[in-house]
């Protein structure tokens, strides 16, 4: 457990910050006086290490800053006196300035006082005095120093001594502040420079110290070194000495201090050489500091070399050891793991810290102490087998037998002669490519060893192919392929070669290939190990090509595009068609290697296409030119007349560098238009006829123009739906042109003022103000005009009665509706007002209702200006009340419901039958509203309606009581048995003050079982019945129990699908219950062995090691017991062999087949061997497989133990 620092060893420099206020003022003693700011620092100083509590000083300085200056002075005082500065709990101050001079007076708080200063400074001479000889240096001195607080110092664990006074009075205990400021006195006082670090550690707040040796600084934390719980007399060196970089592992720092960056194992060794006089002194520290744990010799990397380093101690008598291991995280197996390989050792612990010395993280110094007996020496080494095959890919494991059996050290080194061939790890050999290779097993004791010799067989695996070419031709040289036969280890690498149509290709044994007639042939190259594996190359035997011609679409390119050139290949059978080009002139255009021309400027140039076969040659002369890229003209459409002058249109032809810029000019119609050669456009009748320019270069290079000769217009006449427009609306006029055939109908429009209404250019009028106006239409075709005389007025556009709605009663005064009719300054406000329904009410031109009958009428007020604005007002003469009742569901509100109670009326004609609700006690019941009465308190309340129409009353008396909410019983369900006591169920109704609790008990089948008034049951016969506890208050609340009379069972049979279960797997147990009407059929389980096999609560069996075990059900209904023995084994997984296919020779060499069974240590590897078809092989116990007649059998390799897992073989017999 590492040491905490606490957080009030932070209210020092917390304290400057944060209580500058003004306190309430003290009598101070006599006042001092300073002038300036460095002689009032120097008196704060004074009065601070004369630990004075408080003090006062006239200043008479600048006062402008004295806060800061203040702050500033203190701060300064701190920074350089660190023993005063830690030993300060805080300080406060509040000053007042008169005629230009403060009075400052200050409150101080220190953790020491100045006696026990005293105490401390004496008592540290004591001590220095009697652990510092004459003639030690500042190494020996500091390390006497650190042994003295970690053999007479312990950690304050209640956290509230945080000085070094309490450090050295009795008890002797402090946190890190105080082992800091003890460090710091003893230190300095024997003449060692040294600081105090604040910052933390571990996550909390922590103090230690830096000290200054032999011209370096180096982190010193006498608390770390003092870990709890204490043990008297333990010095440990953890935290002695380290650099910013290695206790920064564990400790943090913000504010800023001396870097400490010398290694200290560095400066001691380096001491042994400058400094061999005391050699014994620096030799000494190694030693205490365990700096030799950064040498090889103890540093431990795994389990196999601390296995190493344990038996090396045995050896020498010894019960510990001291490393430096490098993987922390696993030190805990890592020991387990060695210790397992030494049979001697009886017991041992171990302790692990942080290795703060070194650079590496995840390191630690492991102290390991053990017992031991004298160890038996190893004697032999044997293997369990000293001769293997195996196929490339498959394991096998070797058992090493090591005598004598009771050896102390049965470690087992593993090696292997060839890691390529075969590898082994814990006895475990893997095949990785063919050959041989030895495994060594070497004892870790006596370094004794066995051998084993294996045998890997690899197969081919796959075979490629590769030439320079392709092709061979007829009469020329032959090529030979080069063949790659995988992986490179394949034990048999030799291959048969054959071509699938000699007529075109053959090829010898070593895969020269020979043309023999034009064609393609596909050479294949078989493994002779294994005939599945073939590589294959298509060689081509070409047809000569005898000459070449180019063709081409065009002889001209134009600039900007490009060209493609094709080429005829004589004779068209010709194999190898490919050309190269190339370009007479690449300044004028450039060819590509698929024949494609790209123009680079205009003149001539000559292509050569030239055939790969052959070198034959063809040509094609082309012209690169400026092409016309468009036309385009200076009108898309014109107006041309009939007996006018005619339109000349403008052409631009793009580029303006094309070769040939001349056009051709067409009418679409030239009975309607006719153009000449210049582009100029004559009318000839009314209508439309397109003009088309045309590139006499490029035909499809066009521009058009739409040349309309138009009707003329003789008239037009405005035409409008209304004379009226509206203020704030708008109206739309029309035209309607003579000739109705007029091409041109396009109007401008015109208003004769302005200010009246204000006309679109589409003819919409917008009114301004009130007035006439006169619009105008004028043609654009010939200036027609026509005129449009309107009046502009303020429309109505609403109006609103001052009631929607209201009653007029028979015999009663008359109603007057008032309107008000919008805007307020409409033209023309009159109004019409009408009843739809006279006989009921009717309505003068005032707006003054009468009621005629009992019903309902709409009175209307209608605009005479406008009549689509209307107003409305439903008029009901209604039938009057002349009585009412209070109807009610119950004459009880439950306390936490509510209750609605409803109205009847009289008549039941009655119009208006609101009524309004009150309670006699709103501290029993509240009435809403609507009539809903909520409960407040147990008690009686009358709730009474009165009409709204006539003020008729109605009363209803209620009782408000707690209901009952709920009914629970202490059990669901239960077990009650035929003969043995009866079961009274316990009922809690809800809530606990209901007004009525009382219950009736019913049995939903008493001739199974009976409840009487107390919820007592009776068993009657086997079976279930629900027993149910209903309240007498309220019917609905009910509590329900099952109550099952079991049939008792009599004994218990476990069933099994097998005796057997395999490692890796699981086996269901069952029960058969007697008798098998028995109603608890719930069974426990039980092992007779959890290291052989575990039992879940369902019976399921979980193997956990091969060996017998017996599983136990227990009923839980009378403690019937029922066993089943089962054996656990490893099972077969599954079978392989080194080969699924294979080739035999007739009278050749038989093959063997390796069968791997898994998993290595299956209980059964035994194996059953056969074939298919014995007239073609045979296969003994072994897998040796003789040929005996042509054709193809299948070899299977069956488990003894499960016959479900085989492999198979496919075997081919050939000549």
């Amino acid at each position: 457990m590492k040491k905490i620092f606490r957080s009030n060893f932070f209210k020092l420099s917390l304290f400057s910050l944060l209580f500058v206020a003004l306190l309430t003022f003290k009598a101070y003693g006599s006042v001092d006086s300073a002038g300036t700011l460095s002689d009032l620092q120097t008196k704060i100083s004074s009065a601070m290490h004369s630990r004075l509590t408080t003090y006062s000083i006239s200043y008479s300085g600048t006062t402008s800053t004295l806060s800061s200056d203040i702050s500033n002075a203190i701060n300064s005082i701190y920074n350089g006196d660190d023993y005063l500065h830690y030993t300060s709990k805080g300080y406060s101050y509040s000053y007042t300035v008169s005629g230009g001079v403060a009075t400052i007076n200050f409150t101080f708080n220190y953790w020491n006082t100045a006696a026990q200063d005293s105490y401390v400074s004496t008592k540290v001479n004591g001590v220095l005095s009697q652990i510092i000889t004459s003639g030690m240096n500042d190494f020996e001195k500091e390390k006497a120093i650190h042994d003295w607080i970690e053999k007479n110092v312990a950690y304050d664990t209640t956290l509230v001594k945080h000085s070094d006074y309490d450090a050295v009075v009795s008890p002797y205990t402090t946190v890190c502040q105080g082992y800091a400021l003890l460090s710091y006195k003893m230190l300095n006082q024997a003449g060692i420079q040294t600081k105090i670090v604040e910052g933390t550690a571990g996550g909390q707040a922590h103090a230690w110290n830096l000290v200054y040796l032999d011209g370096a600084w180096y982190h010193f934390d006498t608390t770390w070194d003092d870990p709890l719980p204490d043990v008297a007399g333990r010095v440990t060196y953890d935290y002695y000495n380290l650099t910013d970089a290695q206790i920064k592992l564990n400790h943090s720092w913000v504010k800023t201090y001396p870097a400490a960056s010398t290694d200290f194992a560095t400066t001691l060794n380096s001491k042994l050489l400058s400094d061999s006089s005391n050699s014994s002194v620096y030799q000494g520290l190694i030693d205490a500091l365990n700096l030799n744990l950064l040498t090889p010799e103890y540093t431990v990397n795994n389990a196999t070399e601390l296995n190493a380093k344990i038996q090396e101690a045995i050896k020498n008598n010894q019960t510990k050891i001291t490393v430096r291991y490098m993987s922390g995280s696993t030190v805990a197996t890592d020991i387990a793991t060695a210790i397992k390989g030494i049979s001697n050792i009886t017991s041992y612990s171990y302790s692990k810290v942080d290795y703060n010395r070194s650079s590496i993280t995840g390191d630690v110094r492991l102290d390991l102490s053990f017992t031991y007996f004298t160890p038996v020496s190893v004697s032999s080494v044997s293997l369990s087998s000293t001769d293997l095959t195996l196929a490339a890919g498959a394991s096998s494991t070797l058992t090493a037998t090591v005598l004598p059996s009771n050896a102390s050290n049965k470690t087992i080194i593993w090696s292997t002669s060839n890691s390529s061939v075969a590898t082994v790890a814990g006895g475990v050999v893997k095949a990785i490519g063919g050959g041989t290779a030895v495994i060594t097993a070497k004892t870790s004791d006596g370094s004794y060893t066995a051998t084993c010799n294996i045998n890997v067989i690899q197969g081919v695996s796959s075979i490629t192919l590769a030439s320079a070419s392709p092709y061979v031709r007829v009469g020329g040289d032959d090529i030979t392929l080069a063949a790659t036969v995988n992986p490179a280890g394949a034990n048999d690498k030799s291959l048969t070669w054959t071509s699938s149509n000699p007529t075109v290709a053959t090829v010898d044994s070593t895969g020269k290939v020979h043309a023999v007639a034009y064609g393609s042939a596909v050479i294949s190259a078989t493994s002779v190990q294994d005939p599945t594996k073939v590589g294959k190359f298509t060689i081509t035997v070409p047809v000569p090509v005898t000459g070449v011609t180019v063709t081409s679409s065009s002889t001209i390119v134009k600039m900007g595009s490009t060209l493609t050139l094709g080429t005829t290949i004589a004779p068209s059978t010709a194999t190898i068609k490919t050309v190269t080009w190339s370009s007479s002139n690449e300044a004028i255009a450039k060819v590509s290697s698929t024949g494609v021309v790209t123009p680079v400027a205009t003149g001539t140039v000559t292509i050569t296409a030239k055939t790969i076969d052959g070198g034959f040659t063809a040509t094609k002369d082309l012209t690169v030119i400026y092409g016309v890229t468009s036309i385009t003209l200076d009108k898309t459409s014109a107006y041309v007349r009939l007996g006018e002058s005619d339109l000349t249109l403008v052409s631009t032809v793009n580029p303006s560098n094309a070769t040939d810029k001349s056009l051709t000019w067409t009418s679409s119609n030239q009975s309607i238009a006719t153009v000449d050669s210049n582009g100029a456009v004559h009318a000839v009748a009314y209508g439309t006829a397109t003009i088309t320019a045309t590139s006499v270069q490029d035909p499809t290079k066009v521009a058009k123009c739409t040349i309309i000769v138009p009707v003329p217009v003789t008239g037009v006449t405005v035409t409008s739906s209304s004379n009226v427009v509206k203020m704030g609306s708008t109206l739309t006029l029309g035209t309607t042109m003579a000739p109705i055939t007029a091409t041109i109908k396009t109007v401008t429009w015109s208003s004769s003022n302005e200010a009246i209404a204000k006309v679109s250019a589409t003819g919409v009028v917008t009114p301004v103000a009130t007035g006439t106006v006169t619009i105008t239409a004028k043609t654009i075709d010939g200036g027609f005009t026509a005129t449009k005389d309107l009046t502009v007025i303020y429309g109505v556009t609403s109006i609103t009665l001052d009631k929607t709605s209201a009653y007029v009663r028979l015999g009663e005064s008359d109603l007057t509706l008032v309107s008000t009719v919008n805007p307020s300054n409409a033209t023309d406000k009159s109004l019409t007002w009408t009843s739809s329904n006279q006989s009921i009410a009717t309505v003068d031109s005032n707006g003054t209702v009468h009621a005629v009958a009992y019903g309902t009428a709409t009175i209307t007020a209608t605009s005479v200006q406008d009549p689509t604005k209307v107003a409305k007002c439903t008029i009901i003469v209604p039938v009057p009340v002349t009585g009412v009742t209070v109807t009610s569901s119950s004459n009880v509100v439950k306390m936490g419901s509510t209750l609605t109670l409803g109205t009847t009326m009289a008549p039941i004609t009655a119009t208006i039958k609101t009524v309004t609700w009150s309670s006699s006690n709103e501290a029993i019941a509240k009435v809403s509203a609507t009539g809903v009465v909520t409960p407040v308190a147990p008690g009686t309340v009358t709730i009474t309606a009165k009409t709204i129409d006539g003020g008729f009353t109605s009363t209803k008396d209620l009782t408000v009581i707690y209901g009952v909410t709920s009914i629970t019983l202490d059990k669901t369900s239960a077990y009650v048995r035929l003969g043995e006591s009866d079961l009274t169920l316990v009922s809690t109704v809800n809530p606990s003050n209901a007004t009525d609790k009382s219950l009736t008990w019913t049995s939903s089948n008493q001739s199974i079982a009976t409840v009487d008034s107390n919820g007592t049951v009776h068993a009657v016969a086997y079976g279930t019945a629900t027993i149910t506890a209903t309240s007498v208050q309220d019917p609905t609340k009910v509590a329900k129990c099952t109550i099952i009379v079991p049939v008792p069972v009599t004994g218990v049979t476990v069933t099994s699908s097998s005796n057997v279960v395999k490692m890796g797997s699981t086996l269901t147990l069952g029960t058969t219950m007697a008798p098998i009407t028995a109603t608890i059929k719930t069974v426990t389980w039980s092992s007779s062995n959890e290291a052989i096999a575990k039992v879940s609560a369902t019976g399921v069996v979980t193997p956990v090691a091969p060996g017998t075990v017996t599983i136990t059900a227990k009923t839980i209904d009378g403690g019937f017991t029922s066993t089943k023995d089962l054996t656990v084994i490893y099972g077969v997984t599954s079978i392989t062999l080194d080969k699924t296919t294979a080739s035999l020779k007739l009278s050749g060499t038989d093959i063997t087949l390796i069968a791997t069974v898994n998993p290595t240590n299956a209980t059964d590897k035994s194996l059953t061997w056969i074939s298919s078809n014995v007239n073609v092989i045979s296969v003994d116990s072994s897998g040796k497989i003789h040929a005996v007649g042509l054709g193809t059998a299948t070899v299977t390799v069956t488990s003894v133990q499960d016959p479900t897992k085989f492999a198979r073989c496919t075997v081919t017999v050939t000549n």
